[in-house]
């Protein structure tokens, strides 16, 4: 007698879906605050370039910022969580086998590490701990350094940013990421501005990561981790060359990320492993 498939969990797939959704919204509260700051700063109105860190620093001194904090940190854990899910399962890429399944589980491995952190550095802040602790970005670059061939380990993180970023602009140049909206659920007015804000917020953000690219290459080159700059000095550093309304025009790139992020958030295609949830 032949046996029944076993249904899928859909229990699982839910608190999957749940996560990446809660991450996506996350990340969308955190590029809005630092595209909107940098747009303040390229009019001198008051505002500075910062990120993510810089972000969670500045609402621990706000009114209700504890709680904000914890909530932030709590979607951050989502987001993590759902990209350990894809490092286990690559939902997305299903097909994929060999190296080109490395690659993907690899960059969902960073992306854990990433937002994991961040995630600690916010409930850090919101008990009163103080920042997420680690020392600046030069001096892990430097620790990294002192190991057996820790330059190329750094030269090798600087070429796959650098060609992440590119992937980046090209997605947003092509509007590829229209791929992994759900398009059918939108009205046109709705459509037309997810393309917009997605095209402008990954072609910003991708310039601003492509510089952080750069400036590895250099540290491994000079052997010289100084050269290494975050995401915040990045920014300055494009504030500084940039003619001032070129720069606001990055600005408003990284709000629009923000705002692509909610799109994500609200009509995402999120890959579980048991079916594409819609």
């Amino acid at each position: 007698m032949p046996q029944l498939a076993s249904p899928p969990n859909v229990s699982s797939s839910k608190w999957i879906d749940t996560f990446a959704r809660l991450g996506y919204a996350t990340k969308g509260i955190l590029y809005s605050l630092i595209g909107l700051f940098a747009i303040l700063a390229a009019f001198q109105a008051g505002g500075q370039t910062t990120d993510s860190q810089g972000v969670l620093t500045t609402l621990a001194d706000q009114p209700f910022g504890q709680f904000m904090l914890v909530l932030i940190g709590l979607g951050l854990i989502g987001y993590a969580l759902w990209r350990l899910v894809e490092v286990v399962k690559d939902p997305e890429h299903p097909n994929s086998s060999g190296a080109e399944s490395v690659f993907h589980r690899l960059s969902y491995l960073v992306k854990v590490f990433i937002y994991g952190g961040l995630a600690f550095s916010a409930f850090k802040l919101a008990f009163g701990s103080g920042g997420g602790g680690g020392g600046s970005t030069q001096e892990s670059v430097a620790r990294v350094m002192s190991l057996p061939l820790g330059r190329w380990l750094v030269a090798l993180g600087g070429a796959l940013v650098l060609g992440g970023a590119f992937y980046e602009m090209y997605r947003g140049f092509k509007a590829k990421f229209r791929g992994k909206l759900k398009l059918h659920e939108m009205s046109q007015k709705e459509r037309t501005w997810a393309t917009r804000v997605g095209r402008l917020g990954l072609i910003a953000r991708s310039l601003v990561f492509s510089l952080i690219g750069i400036f590895a290459l250099q540290a491994a080159y000079y052997t010289n981790p100084s050269r290494i700059q975050d995401p915040g000095q990045a920014l300055q550093t494009l504030q500084q060359w940039a003619n001032p309304w070129v720069f606001a025009v990055i600005a408003l790139g990284l709000l629009a990320y923000g705002i692509h992020m909610f799109f994500m958030a609200r009509y995402g295609r999120i890959a579980t492993g048991q079916g594409e949830s819609r």
